[in-house]
């Protein structure tokens, strides 16, 4: 199944998971400056709801393909993953022999539960993706990104292309395009120490694992 196919089936399901997370522009289309005081303003921390929303009709569309079990885990169990605990949690299994399974959590912004998504994967479980970065006004630039951002970590992860290095003191992992670097990478050039990993040759933690479909 192609990448365009999936994104179907999911944006099928998604009429029925979010139908009550509707989704909203980027509130800076020119990408003028925010004000001042949008930096420590959330006018509205509920509508980052539309994040689980839109995992839930990959969850819909990946179980009826098969390729996946869900099931509920404590959340307590689960390493806080940004320096805070998860509410929420759910490891995702896939069938397919030797594909990487996740944990994906959430927790509240503001007081509003459902509206921080983290996803790890590993042993300990290592930090894959999470949204909104920020939930601050200054840093929304509308819904569109963030399912975007949903969107292409699952067809990264089911492709069996994503690769997580934990260096001494960083991290270097590899998205639906290119790569990123996080904390000091001092100890080679980034697309070598992916090359090492998927080779499996890295003296490093590494996290990753076969396709799912």
């Amino acid at each position: 199944m192609t990448e365009d196919e999936l994104l179907v089936l999911v944006d099928e399901q998604f009429q029925l998971t979010g139908a009550e997370t509707p989704g909203w522009p980027d509130p800076h289309p020119e990408m003028e400056p925010p004000a001042d005081e949008e930096y420590s303003r959330l006018l509205d921390p509920g509508k980052y709801r539309i994040l689980r929303a839109r995992v839930d009709a990959w969850q819909r569309v990946l179980e009826s393909l098969r390729a996946v079990t869900v099931g509920p885990v404590d959340a307590t169990s689960v390493p806080q993953l940004r320096h805070l605990p998860a509410e929420t949690a759910f490891r995702w299994a896939p069938t397919a022999p030797g594909a990487l399974p996740i944990i994906v959590t959430y927790r509240s912004m503001a007081d509003v539960p459902d509206t921080v998504l983290e996803i790890a994967a590993g042993d300990p479980p290592r930090l894959l993706t999470a949204q909104p970065e920020c939930g601050c006004d200054a840093c929304d630039d509308g819904s569109g990104h963030l399912l975007q951002q949903v969107d292409e970590f699952f067809l990264h992860v089911l492709s069996g292309q994503l690769v997580h290095v934990a260096l001494p003191d960083g991290v270097v992992r590899t998205l639906h395009h290119g790569w990123e670097a996080s904390g000091e990478v001092t100890v080679g050039d980034p697309d070598w120490l992916i090359a090492e990993a998927r080779a499996g040759t890295s003296a490093y933690e590494v996290t990753r694992g076969r396709p799912w479909l």
